[in-house]
């Protein structure tokens, strides 16, 4: 059997018009209705493993024998995904799928079975093009047809598929971050129920027409770049207001709406008030900014506050209400009267947040106010001064009453951070800046119901491309990416190929204190320090340090 011959066939039956396809979108932007047209309908193709490999895929099995398609070789400008290989379903195309062919074909109609649940991250992306000394490359998709049941598409699927100008979406599309981004030629799509993600369709220039029935979303910049969002004054999409354009000098934010978007009201210098619903929960970044006439806005069931929320809103009232738990990221208050009033010794103190500003203290040590529950700031807002990282033993306290520590990375100038409640939450700390930390070490300190714990932070030394050094870069990047992980510390720090003076320290520092040790990592520690022990204790007799000594003496023993 001619199997090419077999797909073209089938893929001429699915080119066959479908009708009209011009859906209007309604006048509210918040509720665009999605096309009725009805979608070709599919073949069920089916394939032995022989024919499936002939026709040029490759696949593997995962569970209940779902097939997974981790390779596509493209052989003609019609590419039809079989809906079963050896009786068993395609459930999914890999993240990262190789996706080539052996020469430049463009204009290709991609065809995705009713069985296809999801399409992994970079899946059909023109941006990663995996060339090869073959001249193989990655196709131009021009059309794709979407199975009728759920999908999900994965972050990137499509991204910078520019020839893209057809998609044909079934009855339920989950849209993973950026999965279209770049799709330059793509003018209008349609959809029924469908679920967005940031950046989904970000710089697509031609996209002037979207339409659907039922969306959910809960991020900003869905269609950013892209005419559809340029022409609409006021968009919204799902709970999230994505844009608003007025003259007006006070506007009612609809009820329902959860979220306002990056960059939403930005740069609207009419504002004076504005009107939110109980329903909104959360202020984007930069959703205000510039709005230097805004005076009034209800902030008192807010949860959450993005950096440069309200950057530059000058007549903002400095009264001000706040809901008492409400989350700040970074500075929402840059240059507005509620930043003047909120001066302290520690800096700028808003609703018991510590935003940044300069702080003020004596010697060596910096102890913030027990009247801070959160830090929110970022480097960019904090006025630290560049010698005080030449400062011996400079060191910050955390008092007890800090619940929360956002971007932790602001004070890697010091060289001690002492937290006396070993409860904070430490989140988005995105590791310290490496510069800093390659010149210096670091310790974080936790007071425990069992004394001082500290979890120290030291570097080899920085010489070309070493091991040891770029091993370290990468741990403690993962130890500070999202929430604080010292799991992810005692795992792999003893892996990292640090000198071994810096690893007995650790293992001595980490067992003595305990904060967060699992059995399982002290046991590793011990079982390191008993594998050289003779080493460890002639490190201790060179530091001095009795205390070491008498440890290391009793590890000896066990």
């Amino acid at each position: 059997m001619d199997i090419i011959r077999f797909f073209s066939d089938i893929a001429d039956v699915l080119k066959k018009p479908a009708g009209n396809t011009n859906a209007k979108q309604t006048p509210t932007p918040a509720a665009p209705v999605q096309s009725t047209d009805a979608e070709p309908k599919k073949e069920e193709l089916r394939l032995t493993f022989k024919e499936a490999q002939q026709a040029g895929f490759q696949f593997c099995c995962g569970r209940r024998k779902a097939v997974i398609i981790t390779s596509i070789h493209v052989k003609s400008d019609k590419i039809i995904i079989p809906a079963y290989i050896d009786g068993n379903p395609v459930t999914r195309i890999a993240g990262g799928c190789r996706f080539i062919t052996e020469r430049s074909v463009k204009n290709v109609t991609l065809v995705l079975p009713d069985t296809l649940t999801e399409i992994g991250e970079n899946a059909f992306s023109k941006a990663l093009d995996h060339s090869n000394t073959r001249g193989e490359s990655v196709p131009w998709l021009c059309e794709v047809y979407f199975p009728e049941g759920r999908i999900m598409i994965g972050k990137k699927a499509f991204y910078n598929q520019r020839e893209l100008k057809k998609l044909h979406f079934g009855a339920d599309t989950i849209i993973r971050e950026e999965a279209f981004k770049g799709c330059k030629e793509l003018e209008k799509i349609s959809l029924r129920t469908c679920a967005f993600s940031a950046r989904s369709f970000i710089y697509c220039e031609k996209l002037s027409e979207v339409t659907w029935r039922n969306v959910t979303c809960y991020c900003d910049e869905v269609f950013g770049g892209t005419p559809f969002e340029k022409k609409n004054d006021l968009l919204i999409v799902g709970e999230v207001l994505q844009k608003c354009r007025t003259d007006k000098k006070q506007f009612i934010v609809p009820d329902g709406v959860r979220i306002i978007g990056k960059d939403a009201f930005k740069d609207n210098v009419s504002l004076e008030e504005v009107i939110l619903p109980s329903s909104v929960i959360r202020i984007g970044t930069a959703a205000f900014a510039n709005c230097r006439n805004l005076r009034n806005i209800g902030l008192s069931n807010v949860e959450a506050i993005d950096r440069d929320a309200f950057d530059n809103c000058i007549s903002l009232d400095p009264k001000t209400k706040f809901k008492a738990d409400v989350r700040f990221e970074g500075d929402p208050f840059r240059k507005t009267p509620l930043e003047s009033k909120g001066i302290t010794e520690d800096g700028i103190v808003i609703n018991n947040t510590l935003l940044g500003g300069r702080p003020v203290f004596t010697g060596n040590v910096w102890q913030i106010s027990e009247n801070v529950r959160r830090i929110s700031g970022d480097r960019r807002s904090f006025d630290f001064d560049p010698t005080w990282s030449s400062i011996p033993e400079m060191t910050v306290i955390f008092p007890a009453g800090v619940e929360h520590i956002n971007c932790l990375n602001i004070f890697s100038f010091a060289k001690r951070l002492v937290f006396e409640n070993p409860k904070t939450e430490i989140t988005d700390s995105k590791g310290f800046p490496m510069d800093r930390l390659s010149r210096g070490n670091i310790i974080l300190t936790f007071k425990t119901e069992n004394g001082s714990s500290d979890i120290p932070f030291l570097f080899p030394k920085k010489i070309g491309d070493n091991p040891a050094y770029l091993n370290t870069v990468k741990l403690y990047n993962k130890v500070f990416d999202g929430e604080f992980d010292v799991k992810i510390y005692d795992d792999e720090i003893l892996d990292t190929g640090m000198p071994m003076k810096m690893l007995i320290d650790i293992a001595y520092r980490r067992l003595k204190g305990g904060y967060k040790l699992t059995p399982e990592n002290r046991t590793r520690y011990e079982e390191y320090l008993h594998l050289h022990i003779s080493k460890a204790i002639k490190y201790a007799e060179m530091c001095g340090d009795k205390e070491m000594m008498q440890f290391f003496y009793g590890v000896d023993e066990m």
